[in-house]
């Protein structure tokens, strides 16, 4: 439910998001106006190094979660396995 004016507030309020024009910042895009395309190509650079660190540490913690599911999905069959062995004999 919507709050209506001059009415009292609902039990249940809707959420409200309202949306504005970015302000022009100082240094937003640097690029855009030519005037630090030598920062900016350092910058680069140096966002460059972070992402491909943040991206290999990912796909590794990617891979080592893998590699323990498989291990685990292994142990959970090895475990059913046996107690359905042991239970017929």
């Amino acid at each position: 439910d919507e709050a209506k004016e001059g009415q009292p507030e609902p039990a249940k309020p809707a959420p409200v998001l309202a949306l504005t024009k970015a302000a022009a910042a100082a240094g937003a895009s640097p690029a855009a106006d030519g005037h630090h395309a030598g920062a900016t190509a350092s910058q680069d650079s140096a966002a460059r190094a972070s992402s491909s660190d943040n991206d290999s540490t990912a796909r590794v913690l990617g891979v080592v979660g893998i590699v323990v599911g498989v291990i685990g999905a292994g142990v959970g069959f090895l475990g059913l396995r046996r107690k359905g062995g042991s239970a017929a004999s």
